[in-house]
């Protein structure tokens, strides 16, 4: 083993040991099956009350961060716009706590993500190709630690019609760690075709298991994000067929938009097994439009600069929206919705315009250097963005809101800084990017 495959390996699963202490759930496949049951006063305690894996691994993903940028602290500087931009999402974020209605919980909140930032900052500080194994590694672990887990609980049952893969995790949740997986595998596919076999495994095995969690969400905006990645890759690489294939696919889906059976087999596709806790018809978008409708009632009294980074949540709205909504909930289930709630339309606009514009840097890369994996960078964003239509994981603490944050953190806070060593080539007019 190399010294950077060793590198990786240890960073990736120091993260993951850290990341099961603090936010995976053992009991979920029992909850899912309905052995165990969740309430609003169950949820409104953790928020009251803290939860100590919760803080133990946040201290210890602080301190991971703290060590990589100390190895690697002239790398850190405010690269361009996107660099400025994250600056001042993060000093808006801090500033909340001066207007939030609830100055504490709004604190232990800043806590969280100024843990995580030093986490994700970190992690940063490594190359984008061993970023991608990170990610990809991360979610291996998971998937593996997945299935032991509902061997263990005896919950194990994808050939039944009502199963969900959960493994320790809520099934979206697991959904997003495994769509990582998936477009991890396929960018280092990409990337390097060495590790051809074990790359088509773990392609394989995600697909698999990303079905089995029924998160429809997920598995969308995978699809999206995978089509997104080989469209440019073909793009840049051989235009003609290009051409070819967005006429082939523009073809096929006005087909299938014109026999009108197109919200027919996007139910059939993503069919979710009856009597979850979130079953609902795919017109309410699995009841998130009932939640958005009740968030925004909040939202439109403080409009501008909301109520405090990640603070609206507290015991009390929690048993309220609710109880209006006859389900436990504890998040907008929606990113845009969330920031709206936490830091206004000053917050929103922020996010937005910091997402464009690592997309837009990533983006940059790959088609000045031909640096493949600057090309998955931007597929991954493009996940998060449209995952972040009906999910607020992707601001979250969990490996949806980690991803985003180192992702963004990779391209506007540190400082390239390439070796000498020659580019790895694939193929003609193809080079992969080496830092040391």
């Amino acid at each position: 083993m190399t010294p950077m495959n060793r590198s990786v390996v240890i960073v990736s699963v120091l993260f993951f040991l850290c990341a099961v202490v603090g936010f995976h759930d053992f009991a979920m496949p029992l909850i899912e099956s309905g052995d165990e049951v969740i309430d609003s006063a169950s949820l409104s305690n953790v928020v009251a009350s803290g939860d100590l894996n919760h803080e133990m691994a946040l201290v210890g993903l602080a301190l991971l961060g703290a060590v990589l940028l100390w190895r690697a602290r002239d790398r850190i500087a405010i690269e361009g716009m996107l660099g400025w931009v994250i600056v001042g999402f993060s000093t808006l974020d801090f500033a909340s706590v001066l207007w939030s209605d609830d100055p504490a919980l709004c604190i232990r909140r800043l806590g969280v993500f100024l843990s995580m930032g030093m986490a994700m900052l970190g992690l940063a500080t490594f190359s984008a190709r061993r970023i991608v194994w990170i990610i990809t590694l991360v979610g291996f672990y998971g998937l593996i630690l997945g299935i032991t887990n509902e061997v263990i609980l005896g919950t194990f049952a994808p050939w039944r019609s009502d199963y969900r893969f959960a493994g320790s995790l809520h099934p979206n949740s697991q959904g997003i760690a495994l769509a990582m997986l998936f477009l991890g595998s396929v960018i280092l596919l990409f990337a390097d075709r060495r590790g051809t076999a074990l790359k088509w495994t773990l392609i394989l095995v995600s697909i698999v298991f990303l079905y089995l969690t029924r998160s429809r969400t997920a598995i969308v905006c995978a699809v999206f994000a995978f089509c997104f990645l080989v469209a440019l890759d073909m793009y840049h690489r051989r235009p003609r067929r290009f051409a070819v294939a967005v006429l082939v696919a523009t073809a096929v889906l006005a087909c299938i938009i014109g026999s009108g059976q197109s919200g027919e087999l996007l139910e059939a596709a993503l069919a979710r097994p009856q009597g979850q806790i979130d079953d609902a018809d795919i017109g309410t978008l699995t009841g998130r439009t009932l939640i958005w409708e009740t968030c925004l009632d909040y939202a439109r009294n403080r409009l501008l600069l909301g109520y405090g980074y990640e603070s609206f949540w507290s015991p009390e709205r929690i048993v309220d929206i609710s109880q209006r909504n006859q389900w436990p909930i504890n998040q907008a289930h929606s990113t845009y919705v969330e920031l709206l709630l936490g830091t206004g339309f000053v917050g929103l606009a922020t996010y937005v315009v910091m997402f464009l514009l690592a997309l837009s840097a990533s983006l940059r890369q790959f088609f000045r250097r031909g640096a493949v994996e600057y090309l998955g960078i931007a597929s991954l964003l493009i996940f998060n963005l449209a995952q972040g239509l009906s999910e607020s994981i992707t601001i979250m603490p969990m490996i949806g809101g980690a991803v985003t944050m180192l992702l963004v953190s990779k391209l506007g806070l540190v400082s390239p800084r390439m070796s000498h060593a020659p580019p790895f080539r694939r193929g003609a007019g193809r080079t992969m990017e080496i830092e040391s």
